[in-house]
């Protein structure tokens, strides 16, 4: 993470909340992420959980998610869910009917 600045995500990027032994490796003194976050045992319910970034929160250094309002996240936290990719597809009637 850059200069403690909410970098990897946009408003209206999904993504999920990493599990929480992911989330805890990376604990600098037992309890704190490298950004200064904290992350309380009452979050672990969020592990695992989709969502949708609303917004940047607290000078843009973390992230405000759909259904998580009460909380703030950073990018530590979070991982990307990248949605299935539909190529070019090209489909006629002719084809589906087997003319």
């Amino acid at each position: 993470m850059e200069g403690n600045f909410a970098t990897d995500y946009k408003p209206g990027d999904k993504v999920r909340v990493r599990d929480y032994k992911e989330i805890q490796a990376q604990f600098v003194d037992g309890h704190r992420l490298p950004s200064g976050c904290y992350f309380p045992s009452v979050m672990k319910a969020y592990c695992g959980e989709e969502t949708i970034v609303l917004y940047f929160a607290q000078a843009g250094t973390r992230y405000k998610l759909k259904g998580m309002e009460d909380w703030v996240f950073t990018d530590e936290m979070l991982e990307s869910v990248d949605e299935p990719i539909i190529g070019n597809c090209e489909i006629s009637f002719a084809s589906l009917l087997g003319v």
